[in-house]
């Protein structure tokens, strides 16, 4: 199920369920060499949640954070780059806003490298406060899920 989709009174209710797994997908807005597109590190773990929430139960999808850390790509127009103390605040404060609401279990699934250490950083927070948080780069799973990828 997706965040974006349920009340506030029905996301009290999951949040409520310790069983709950909150997946944050995060990516960033960059160049992806002559003809990809800016938004292929938010497009892919897009895709990827559609999928876990059509195959897994007690998930709840938050919205996408589209943006990362991507200083190496500022010269290239229509880059974005949140920098790595802004990530790591930005991914702190989302845990925390979760986590306030009864959240203890996260996942996030990841699709720009640069994004790692501000996500680990800001997840080591959490696991000294009690929450349970894995970073999952979609890459290193994906042949796991489908030997032809």
């Amino acid at each position: 199920m997706y965040l974006a989709h349920l009340n506030w009174q029905e996301a009290a209710k999951v949040f409520a369920d310790p069983e709950t797994l909150v997946v944050i997908p995060v990516g960033s807005t960059e160049q992806h060499g002559c003809v990809g597109p800016l938004g292929t590190d938010w497009l892919i773990p897009e895709e990827f949640c559609r999928r876990l929430d059509a195959q897994m139960q007690k998930i709840v999808i938050a919205p996408i954070l589209p943006f990362g850390v991507a200083t190496h790509h500022i010269n290239f127009p229509g880059t974005i780059d949140l920098g790595l103390e802004t990530m790591t605040a930005v991914m702190k404060q989302i845990f925390e806003s979760l986590y306030r609401h009864g959240a203890r279990r996260f996942a996030v699934v990841n699709d720009h490298g640069g994004n790692d250490p501000a996500i680990e950083k800001a997840a080591l927070d959490m696991y000294r406060q009690g929450a349970q948080v894995t970073l999952i780069d979609w890459w290193g799973i994906a042949p796991k899920l489908n030997p032809d990828w």
